[in-house]
């Protein structure tokens, strides 16, 4: 029984690395080179940077379509700040799921499967190719205002869930991204600090879950903000070519966090492929570079050809940018956000056993909770029956001090 429920378990995570990828690596590599000869130096100098604060440039004469990124930490982001906003259709609503740290109190990489496809699946209907996440940033410390987008403090934790979110997004045909690589554990003077990291730290540590995501096939890394050993994370040959490139095997789309690097020529020759969001003035632009013979066409071929090869590996090129057959899905998203919601919530202490309420020994606290729930939420005694079990007519009672 053991052995067939693994097989099961395989084929299941076969399929969804199929959804992944609609072609071979080698073949999407060859793909984005062919794609490469038809840019001209002055395309080659866009394409190294983001456009439109959210996109990947394209030119769509040459095969080249834009490609939409955004974040989705408790549902897809809707967004209605973009420079021109005709380049996408907005959704009209997303479902609000509860937050990955609560995702990951589930204990569940069921459930992170499930919460991720959800979400991949709105993206899709959004016309959203990359997902700018799931975050895996460590919890080392409890003022860090971005604790709730992280899935805790435990790597092997991290890595289970992780795994499992990858292959459940993707299986969507939307693209993780990785973030944020890696030692990024504050946000106070999150521009400012510098995370001296040991090696051991490192490997035990800061690594695992970015490990798990790879291997589990996420198609996209963002760096992170921080300094790693004196060199800002998004401009560093030795976190981007010699950890992320070289130790963990990742072959694909590596993107700067938003306006977090501040050398365009270290940037160039980093092993980064996108700075985002595009707009920051370096005070010399990419092509200055390239006529003050500082960078090479090759420095910007070796920068964009992973971009190329990502967006071709995952069909952004070749399917329609919309799929309005999933926004018939939503009740299934919101039952898996009430799922995550329920799974997730952890009782520390129950003391004299109050939990759960029993309406003959709790008509007081249950007669509060009515009475604020009425007139506070306008909350129905219909809600309040759905929610806690007791019948209305009981509630009632209770409200009547019965």
């Amino acid at each position: 029984m053991k052995k067939l429920f693994l097989l099961i378990f395989m084929l299941v995570n076969c399929i969804g690395l199929y959804a992944q990828q609609v072609m071979e690596t080698s073949e999407a590599y060859k793909k984005a080179d062919e794609l490469l000869k038809k840019l001209t130096i002055e395309e080659k100098a866009l394409m190294v940077r983001g456009y439109n604060k959210f996109f990947i440039k394209g030119f769509e004469e040459k095969g080249i379509l834009p490609v939409y990124l955004s974040d989705a930490t408790q549902g897809v982001n809707i967004r209605n700040n973009l420079p021109d906003p005709n380049v996408v259709k907005q959704l009209e609503r997303s479902t609000a799921f509860p937050s990955p740290i609560l995702l990951a109190s589930t204990f569940s990489p069921e459930l992170s499967y499930q919460y991720a496809k959800a979400i991949g699946e709105e993206c899709r209907a959004g016309g959203i190719e990359v997902l700018l996440g799931p975050g895996l940033n460590i919890y080392r410390q409890s003022q860090c205002a971005r604790n709730f987008e992280y899935f805790g403090e435990d790597p092997y934790l991290v890595s289970q869930m992780v795994s499992q979110y990858v292959t459940g997004l993707q299986s969507t045909g939307t693209a993780a991204c990785l973030k944020h690589f890696y030692g990024n554990n504050t946000e106070f003077y999150r521009k400012r600090s510098n995370s001296i990291i040991g090696e051991r730290a490192m490997n035990e540590i800061y690594l695992p879950g970015f490990k798990a995501g790879i291997d589990a096939g996420a198609m996209s890394v963002m760096t992170s903000y921080n300094q790693i050993d004196g060199e800002w994370a998004g401009q560093s040959s030795y976190v981007i070519k010699k950890i992320l490139r070289e130790k963990l095997g990742f072959k694909w789309l590596v993107m700067s966090d938003w306006n977090s690097v501040w050398d365009l020529e270290k940037v160039i020759k980093s092993g980064q492929n996108l700075e985002m969001p595009g707009s920051y003035n370096f005070g010399v632009s990419v092509l200055d570079l390239y006529h003050e013979k500082k960078i090479t066409e090759k420095d910007l071929d070796d920068m964009i050809r992973p971009t190329l090869a990502t967006c071709v590996a995952m069909g952004f090129y070749s399917r329609p940018k919309y799929d309005t057959t999933l926004l018939s899905k939503y009740p299934e998203h919101e039952q898996t956000a009430r799922r995550v919601a329920e799974e997730g919530v952890i009782l520390l202490k129950n003391r004299n056993e109050i939990l759960p309420l029993d309406p003959t020994k709790n008509r007081k606290i249950l007669l509060e909770l009515i009475k604020k729930a009425n007139i506070e939420h306008n909350v129905s005694l219909r809600m309040i029956e759905q929610e806690t079990g007791i019948s209305r007519e009981k509630l009632r009672k209770i409200k009547r001090g019965e």
